[in-house]
């Protein structure tokens, strides 16, 4: 039972992704990655850094003319 609970929200997380733009879900993987091994100041840095590159890739532009509503990641 559990499993299948796991299962349907690993598929509702993906769908929600699915929709995201690539650049963004790259950067968020690779800093998901690096937390664990640097200090925190230093992945805040990188984090708002990797903020403003995203900002400037077409696919944000694009969301942002498209005025989409924010979509929750994470749901506790």
């Amino acid at each position: 039972m559990r499993s299948s609970l796991i299962r349907l929200r690993a598929l509702e997380i993906g769908a929600e992704l699915s929709g995201r733009g690539a650049e963004g879900l790259a950067f968020a993987k690779r800093l998901t990655r690096a937390a664990l091994d640097r200090p925190l100041t230093d992945g805040l840095a990188d984090e708002r850094k990797s903020f403003g590159a995203v900002m400037r890739t077409a696919s944000a532009r694009e969301a942002l003319r498209a005025a989409r509503a924010p979509v929750e990641i994470q749901k506790v």
